[in-house]
């Protein structure tokens, strides 16, 4: 939400990635990463975190609301723990979740976004602090790319309405608001992060149901426990990165490598198997599983998936 103060498409498999696929046993991966790609390349990292837990529902649980705090998809919480009815779940009942993302490299350190992925991620030069789901921009009001830093925080902010909702709330039919005062009503939440673009913050939320979808006006929401715990840990002037990359690869040490693949919200991204083609030319000699990368390419579960030519042992 922007303010003045957390469906899979099947793609065709085109020859070309047969074919640079093919030819990835003939090459050498690369010793360090480059510079930060553009918007929808392939990113390439050496780190995944998170990994398969039972949680135990509480009162007042949703399985969405279960979903947003962890990073995972409700179909996929629906299919894994083979709930019929989202809305049966009861306190006591425990819940697989999965909430494992491949990490995205930091090249600026502090505050990293991927957008595709709706997660954060909190660096400490190049150590993880913590990630985190979020709520980002609609596509109709996309939160921007770009190299950003924080300008101010403040703690339980007052919301000045920006004249762009004010006119949506008119359009709408209901009664225009031009400034919000803090409280429950507030959907800043408690805390606010201040960024050097006009209206453009990291908040809290009067609304987590929200969390781990595309429903603000630009700005990035996260859980009010989870921002609390950011902004204790953000000083003025760190950067803040906000990046576009769908396709994720992690590999191992040991030459394991994983697949994380995620919608194109935005529709920045003309061609994922020709863009996935030719990254994996400018790095070749990983060993590949053609038909899992085909299909996770396809499928765009947004969840890492191990493509490895060799066995998991």
């Amino acid at each position: 939400m922007r303010t003045l103060s957390n469906l899979s498409p099947s793609l065709p498999w085109r020859a070309g990635v047969l074919l640079a696929l093919a030819l990835l046993l003939t090459f050498a991966w690369p010793e360090t990463a480059p510079a930060r790609p553009a918007a929808g390349s392939v990113a390439l990292s050496h780190r995944m975190e998170g990994g398969p837990f039972r949680y135990t529902v509480v009162k007042g649980d949703t399985l969405s609301e279960i979903g947003g705090r962890f990073g995972e998809r409700l179909a996929r919480l629906l299919q894994v723990n083979r709930i019929p009815n989202p809305a049966r779940i009861y306190p006591g009942q425990t819940v697989l979740v999965d909430n494992r993302h491949i990490v995205p490299p930091s090249f600026r350190g502090a505050i990293l976004v991927n957008i595709p992925q709706k997660m954060l991620f909190l660096y400490s030069g190049k150590r993880l602090l913590m990630m985190a789901p979020v709520a980002l921009g609609m596509p109709t009001d996309q939160t921007p790319v770009g190299s950003f830093r924080v300008i101010n925080k403040s703690v339980d902010p007052e919301w000045f309405v920006p004249s762009s909702i004010q006119e949506e709330m008119r359009q709408r039919g209901k009664t225009v608001v031009t400034k919000v005062p803090p409280g429950p009503g507030n959907p800043l939440g408690k805390y606010w992060i201040g960024l050097n673009i006009p209206d453009l913050g990291i908040h809290g939320t009067n609304a987590p149901s929200s969390i781990f979808h595309f429903t603000t006006h630009g700005c990035i929401r996260l859980f009010p426990d989870t921002v609390k715990t950011l902004y204790a840990k953000i000083r003025i002037g760190d950067p803040v990165e906000v990046l576009y990359e769908p396709i994720l690869v992690y590999r191992t040490k040991g030459g394991r490598v994983f697949l994380e693949v995620h919608r194109d919200v935005y529709h920045k991204v003309q061609d994922f198997d020709k863009i996935f083609a030719r990254w994996v030319l400018r790095h070749p000699k990983i060993r590949l599983d053609r038909k899992k990368a085909r299909q996770a390419l396809g499928r765009q579960e947004g969840r890492p998936v191990e493509v490895s030519l060799i066995p998991n042992y």
